[in-house]
């Protein structure tokens, strides 16, 4: 009668079945921290840039409506109506308000956010473990 094989694997598997789920649930939290991260850089310069949209927008109407003071209060029939030297106060107070976006070109966002990806990491990833299997067998031949 031959004996069936005895190797209960099962443990083991167990063991790197388990190891490879955590080093996959750690790697994916990671990722999903590094998007979050990127997302809310993403939001804060969106949100920014709207800021500075609606900054020079709102300058933009002020100026709109001193200039169009202006040009009511140039009319002949309303210089008397019309003080003067509150329109020439509001010019000067608008005079050097930013009307413009300019992009900034050395703080784009490549420049400002960077991803880099240590590569002796995945060395140490793949190194990290092994399976160590004696090449001796729990069995012989025997002529007995």
């Amino acid at each position: 009668m031959v004996p069936s094989p005895r190797c209960n694997v099962a443990p083991i598997e167990l063991q790197v079945t388990s190891h490879f789920v955590y080093l996959h649930g750690t790697l994916q939290l990671l990722e999903k921290k590094i998007l979050s991260d990127l997302m809310k850089a993403k939001n804060e310069n969106t949100q920014n840039f709207q800021s500075l949209v609606n900054e020079v927008n709102s300058n933009l109407q002020q100026i709109k409506n001193i200039i169009q003071e202006s040009v009511v209060a140039k009319e002949p029939g309303n210089l008397d109506k019309i003080d003067v030297a509150e329109i020439t106060r509001k010019l000067l107070e608008v005079e050097n308000y930013p009307c413009h976006l300019i992009s900034n070109e050395i703080n784009s966002t490549e420049s400002l956010i960077r991803f880099d990806v240590n590569d002796t990491f995945l060395e140490l990833l793949e190194n990290h473990c092994e399976l160590e299997i004696q090449d001796t067998s729990h069995y012989k031949s025997s002529k007995d």
